[in-house]
């Protein structure tokens, strides 16, 4: 492949990354028994099925990514995207995610995107502001809690009982 990496380095990356997330010929995932298939040898079924169900959804997290956006959502193996606002507001020369406008246009071009390609996108949506621009936005997924805040939660939740 001859490209520029100045010119589309996110999206070339997302090409092979992507491809990454497929087993039949459009990808190049392990072929490799697996714990789901009981480490046995399976059919073309079985690669089909997974290729169904996994998505691609690569990370929106960097000011080339960012530029580079309607173009990773044109990849054939790219099923929708998924937002990265701390990282993209620190590539963009803004510092530490605040949920600022500029923060929030950023995330606004994300959706717009998104919609025209006619993709999914997630946003990790912690505060009620995020949550509520997600929902206008039309985000198909939020992230309110990780696994890790699940439990911090949890475990102050029972120092206190």
């Amino acid at each position: 492949m001859s490209s520029s990496p100045t010119a589309l380095p996110c999206a070339t990356l997302t090409v092979r990354c992507c491809r990454a997330s497929r087993s039949t010929t459009t990808g190049s995932l392990c072929r490799a028994s697996t714990r789901p298939a009981r480490y046995d040898a399976v059919g073309q079924d079985y690669y089909s099925r997974e290729d169904a169900e996994t998505l691609c959804l690569p990370m929106i997290e960097s000011a080339e990514a960012l530029a580079d956006v309607e173009a990773i959502l044109a990849l054939p193996t790219v099923d929708g995207l998924f937002v990265g606002p701390s990282d993209l507001s620190l590539s963009r020369g803004r510092g530490a995610y605040a949920k600022t406008e500029a923060d929030f246009a950023d995330l606004r071009r994300i959706a717009a995107a998104a919609k025209a390609a006619g993709k999914p996108w997630i946003m990790p949506a912690w505060s009620q502001a995020e949550r509520d621009l997600s929902r206008t936005l039309g985000s198909a997924w939020q992230v309110t809690v990780d696994e890790y805040g699940a439990l911090w939660t949890g475990i102050e939740a029972g120092l206190r009982a």
